[in-house]
């Protein structure tokens, strides 16, 4: 009760709304001024700690405080609660004389002995007390109140019972009286368990006790009721305040269990905030109650080293709360109690038609107690239709699974399964996955494991790729010891293909020897090929190159000599991804795959074997790409395979990032990826998105994204994914010219288990490289690009940046050279199925080559290859392959411009002199049209104009460096920073501007070598370099300019036309100082005269 001592008192955890009510309240009854306030809510909700918190603020208010309580337990007493509240007045002598109450005592007799016959209210003599004491229980230890509150029974009242309406106006002028001067607080609990007459006491209170300085504060269940009815009555016409708890959300159970258990929150295990969430639903005596229960389990435990949760260990129902649930379902009815008990086993979320037809019941009945159990906050409507209904807590479900013998609910549960089977034939949709669950808990594991298979891939089907692990992990489970191969197989095969969708391949490769086992039993080769060609997938998931090539070994040797065509080419489709570290056999499988599936009819094959076409054509930067992926796209979207339909958007995506620089699809991908539970691909995306971030030099969001995707392709053993993101930390650092740094992270890439070679090269690349040129150490750049390209030439990097195309041609330019392509870089080969321009697709193919052999295939196909069948067209075919791509398109220029140029030129030619570069568009291989490596080619080929003398040509080509470089501001401003040598040489374009730009860049990103490099660059040219003070405050704009503190604070007061003597008063300066000023801004800024300047700033043009 509300007695105990503060320091017992738990804290009180989201109830600030109720406390400020409460407050409010006490503070105007101590004004004279009273209030009810009612307490409505679900048991355990919390309305007996808000008691407590109302009373504790009361006492240090020092008002008097009468505490009374309803009951079931034991005889019923009319008036119990008011008995009790009112006891407590007289333990100590201290209650009003009768005097004091005037002629309404005589209504309190029935309640207060002293005011009953013979009594002697305000003389108590020792007599009495003692007789009273008889009567009741002990006093409460503190005298002011409790439980301890004597409850006097009718038949010892010999005047007869007042009315409830003069017996109300008694008390409140008694707890007027008794209050006097520093106001009562009257606490009535569980009026949902008080007797008529006290309802009608209470009503009468509430309705009356605004001007008599006290708060009437009562708690009421929120069942069904009198009493609930009549809290709701009084709320609805002004004389009550009605205040509903609600559930704890997540955070508050947290705060909960830390406060429980003596903890910050954050230090909590998160599957154990997440477990007493679920199980309590909010409800804070259930979560307080299931957190004791796990602390005495040893499921959570707290030491010094932190806190720590056992999922393994057990734990079973607190007594407390199954008690309570059960005893309070019982109150509903005995037929009530029957029904929710079905409803239990049937599941925690189960259909109208079913359990009336488990129970046998009319319609019209069972609708009666469900409407009951919902006003009862036990049930909840939940489900796809109306149909549906479900138990608002876990927790309600499992205490009344608990009153069941296992035999009974067996029956019952295998009853349930009949019902949904008579009632949905064939269990379409929802119905198979709710049928296994029953078959389960009626102890047939077998047709659970069926019936869950089947939801299982049903959900592959249908493009949810997470819904479909858990039910196959649950098939696989419930089959363990069936006795079943074939069963155990199909099953396997389904699981492993989940795995792969979800990016689980490490889990999936533990089941790497067991399709061996089914050699002995009547798995056809089919099947047996399936499963290896399934685990090459992930394999190849895995970055386990040498293993998926054992696989597709495999899966060969299984097919032997009479492979048919839809097993051919299945194959071939998983080998093009498996080989993807060998360009060439894989194109080659790619193609032949993509033309057998098309004539075999399978569509799902078909769209990976386009897929896999198009990702190989990104590996060298190929506009290729878009048309296979776009075929793959548009055959998913014929065939409805959503999980294809995906792969091939997401490498859609990725290409239209790398050519343009645009994350928005990458990142719509991601979010369709986490929708349908593609976990692989979800990934993969935030890997890419990582590295966006690292080249737009947003490297504290790359390095965060970095360490998530990195744990995560740890838990799902993705061996290539871990190495890729320790090659974005190395671009982060890198592109800081963070030496230490990299070499740190170098060391650890090498430390990585798996195949380094397909990151090794990006990583030399793409930060070693740039780190070299920051540390502006060209040797050393020099070494690392060769290597690089060394590297990528022999084992092709993801994408391809590192920078042959791009920032390799730049640095040679500028270093005289003619800037070829570094390393041998031959054009990609015809292959046997060209299928590379849509019109190839109309006519018959010529047999494919034969493919060299690496020791995947065992043995050869017998027999000469068919030349494929023309292609149906299925209206699939794209638009014809674009032609060599143009330079990007013009965008904003972003004040990058240095000064306004003359009509644009033509571009220059392929063949130009001795140190030029060719146009963008007459570079091999599509990777030049990458928006990161255009950018320095097209300073690249600025530096060749600039040296023929065309000097105007070539500063256009710097400003459309600039506009293609928006989005990754290193890229610009270190291109800037060595253009502008060769600009300085062959006097052409604005190489002190350029220097000015990149070296504010660099000094502010805490690069210094850079940094000093461009300022020695400005003086050798003859230009003024102020010293670096604190200038964070001037916008960019002038900074770059080099306009000095003194300068801006000039600069700022010509706004409101001043003379120079006004100016240099404000400054402390002379005139002659504020005039070389202002001769110096117009020089900097480029105006005219005075006049032009104050106009320049005045329209913004120093704005950042």
């Amino acid at each position: 009760m509300a007695s105990r001592d503060r320091t017992d008192v738990p804290e009180l955890i989201g109830r600030a709304r109720e406390k400020k009510v409460l407050g409010e309240a006490l503070l105007q009854a101590r004004r004279g001024e009273g209030r009810a306030v009612f307490l409505v809510g679900e048991g355990g909700i919390g309305k007996s700690r808000l008691v407590l918190e109302a009373t504790a603020l009361a006492r240090d208010a020092d008002m008097l405080v009468l505490l009374g309580r309803a009951s079931r337990t034991g005889p019923s007493s009319a008036m119990r609660p008011l008995a009790e509240a009112l006891a407590s007045l007289f333990r100590d002598g201290s209650g009003p004389s009768r005097a004091e109450i005037g002629p309404y005592h005589a209504a309190l007799g029935g309640l207060v002995l002293e005011y009953g016959p013979g009594g002697a209210a305000g003389d108590t003599t020792a007599a009495s007390r003692t007789a009273v004491g008889d009567a009741t229980d002990a006093p409460g230890p503190d005298g002011t109140g409790g439980r301890h509150g004597r409850t006097v029974a009718a038949d010892r009242v010999a005047s007869p019972a007042p009315s409830p309406l003069m017996l109300a106006e008694a008390i409140l002028r008694l707890t007027a009286a008794a209050g006097a001067g520093r106001g009562c607080l009257l606490v009535l609990e569980d009026l949902h368990d008080a007797d008529e007459q006290t309802l009608a006491v209470v009503e009468y209170l509430a309705d009356n006790i605004a001007g008599q300085g006290s708060v009437l504060l009562a708690t009421v269940r929120h069942d069904p009721g009198t009493a609930g009815d009549l809290a709701h009555a009084l709320a609805r016409r002004g004389n009550a305040v009605l205040l509903r708890p609600k559930r704890f959300s997540r955070g508050e159970v947290a705060l909960l269990a830390g406060s429980g258990l003596g903890v910050s929150p954050a230090s909590l295990p998160t599957e154990a905030v997440s477990r007493l969430w679920r199980d309590s639903a909010g409800n804070p005596l259930v979560a307080d109650e299931l957190l004791h229960a796990m602390a005495s389990a040893g499921m959570l435990v707290v030491d010094p080293q932190g806190c720590r949760f056992d999922t393994e260990a057990g734990l079973e129902l607190p007594f407390a709360v199954g008690h309570r649930i059960t005893q309070h379902v019982r109150q509903l009815g005995a037929e009530m109690d029957r029904m929710l008990r079905t409803a239990a086993v049937i599941g925690e979320r189960f259909p109208v038609s079913v359990l009336q037809r488990v129970l046998g019941t009319s319609q019209r009945k069972l609708l009666d107690h469900l409407r009951a159990a919902l006003a009862a906050e036990v049930l909840q409507g939940c489900g796809p239709t109306a149909d549906w209904y479900g138990f608002r807590d876990p927790i309600t479900r499992t205490a009344l699974l608990s009153q069941f013998a296992p035999t009974h609910r067996t029956a019952l549960a295998r009853r349930a399964a009949d019902a949904v089977e008579q009632l949905h034939p064939g269990l379409p949709d929802i119905w198979c996955e709710f049928t296994a669950g029953l078959r389960s808990a009626a102890d047939d594991p077998v047709s659970a494991a069926v019936l869950c298979g089947r939801a299982g891939r049903r959900a592959l089907a249908a493009g949810l790729a997470g819904s479909a692990a858990e039910l196959l992990e649950r098939a696989w489970v419930l089959s363990d010891g069936a006795g079943e191969p074939g069963l155990r197989a199909d099953l396997l095969d389904g699981l492993l293909t989940a795995f792969a969708e979800t990016g689980r391949a490490g889990q999936g490769l533990e089941f790497i020897d067991l399709p061996q086992t089914f050699h002995a039993g009547a798995t056809e080769p089919g099947r047996l090929a399936g499963l290896h060609i399934r685990l090459a997938r992930l394999a190849a998931a895995a970055g386990r190159r040498a293993e998926g090539r054992r696989q597709v070994q495999l899966a060969q040797a299984a097919l032997g000599t009479g492979a048919t065509d839809r097993d051919s080419a299945v194959l071939d489709t998983v080998a093009a991804w498996v080989l993807s570290d060998s360009p060439r056999e894989a194109e080659l499988r790619a193609a032949r795959a993509v033309a057998t599936t098309e004539r075999a009819g399978l569509p799902d094959a078909r769209c990976r074997a386009l897929t896999a076409r198009g990702a190989l054509a990104m590996r060298h930067g190929s506009a290729e790409a878009s048309h296979w992926l776009t075929r793959a796209r548009t055959a998913a979207l014929a065939h409805s395979l959503p999980l294809r339909r995906l792969e091939a958007t997401y490498l859609l995506a990725e290409d239209e990032w790398l050519a343009r620089g645009d994350r928005a699809a990458l990142l719509n991908a991601r979010g369709e990826a986490d929708r349908l539970g593609a976990g692989f691909i979800a990934h993969i995306a935030g890997s890419r998105l990582a590295l966006d971030h690292a080249l737009r030099g947003e490297y504290a969001a790359a390095d965060r994204l970095a360490g998530d995707c990195a744990a995560e392709a740890e838990r799902l053993g993705l061996r290539d994914s871990a190495r890729y993101l320790l090659t974005v930390r190395a671009v982060c650092a890198g592109h800081q010219g963070r030496r230490a740094e990299l070499d740190l992270i170098g060391a650890e890439l090498r430390r990585c288990p798996g195949d380094p070679a397909p990151t090794r090269s990006l990583a030399l690349g793409l930060a070693g490289v740039v780190c070299a040129l920051l540390e502006e150490d060209r040797d050393r750049a020099a070494r690392v690009m060769a290597e690089a390209t060394r590297h990528d030439h022999d084992s092709p990097a993801p994408h391809p940046l590192v920078g042959q195309y791009g920032l390799f041609r730049l640095v040679t330019a500028v270093r005289g050279g003619p800037a070829p392509l570094p390393g041998p870089q031959p054009a990609p080969a015809p292959l046997s199925d060209p299928g590379l321009t849509p019109a190839a697709l109309s006519g018959p193919k010529p047999p494919p080559p034969a493919l060299p052999d690496p020791g995947l295939t065992p043995a050869p196909l017998p027999g000469p290859q068919p030349a494929p069948a023309a292609l149906p067209d299925h209206g699939l075919t794209p638009a014809p392959l674009p032609g060599p791509q143009p330079a990007p398109a013009a965008l904003p220029d972003h004040g990058l411009t240095p000064a306004p140029l003359s009509a644009p030129q033509p571009a220059p030619p392929a063949d130009l002199v001795a140190g030029g570069a060719p146009a963008l568009s007459h570079l091999p291989a599509g990777a030049p049209r990458l928006r990161w490596n255009a950018s320095f080619d097209a300073l690249a080929r600025a530096v060749a104009l600039g040296r023929q003398g065309r000097g105007e040509q070539a500063a256009e080509a710097v400003a459309e460096a600039g506009r293609i470089a928006e989005p990754y501001p290193l890229a610009l401003h270190l291109g800037l920073r060595l253009v502008a040598e060769a600009a300085h040489s062959d006097h052409w374009g604005d190489p002190e501007g350029w220097l000015r730009r990149a070296e504010e860049f660099f000094r502010l990103g805490g690069v210094p070598a850079t940094a000093g490099a461009c300022r020695v660059l400005l003086r050798r040219r003859g230009a003024v370099v102020p010293h670096r003070r604190n200038v964070a405050h001037i916008p960019r704009p002038l900074r770059v300019l080099g306009v000095t503190e003194r300068e801006f604070e000039v600069l700022q007061l010509l706004t409101d036309r001043p003379d120079n003597r006004s100016i240099a008063a404000q400054l402390f300066i002379s005139p002659r100082t504020v005039e070389k000023h202002v001769a110096s801004l117009i020089a900097k800024t480029g105006q005219s005269d005075r006049t032009a300047l104050r106009a320049y700033v005045v329209e913004g043009g120093a704005a950042d």
